[in-house]
């Protein structure tokens, strides 16, 4: 049996921590969408109406649609 630890004197492998996708993101990867088809998709237009009160939609695709988002204070 091996006493200590088998990994002492070897490089750790180090992995770079990817940043989590936001929910639109999710959205334009799932309808397969590149940024200048954004404005003309009704599907991720209708997913703004419904998530903009609660999820990351750009401003720009907000004011371009017309969709007015309340801030709670």
């Amino acid at each position: 049996m091996t006493k200590g630890n088998p990994k002492w004197g070897k490089p750790e492998m180090l992995t770079m921590a990817t940043p989590a996708l936001t929910e639109f993101e999710r959205t334009i990867r799932r309808l397969n969408l590149k940024p200048d088809q954004y404005i003309s998709s009704e599907e991720l237009r209708d997913w703004a109406v419904r998530n903009s009160h609660s999820r990351y939609v750009p401003e720009s695709l907000l004011r371009a649609w017309g969709i007015k988002v309340q801030v709670a204070v």
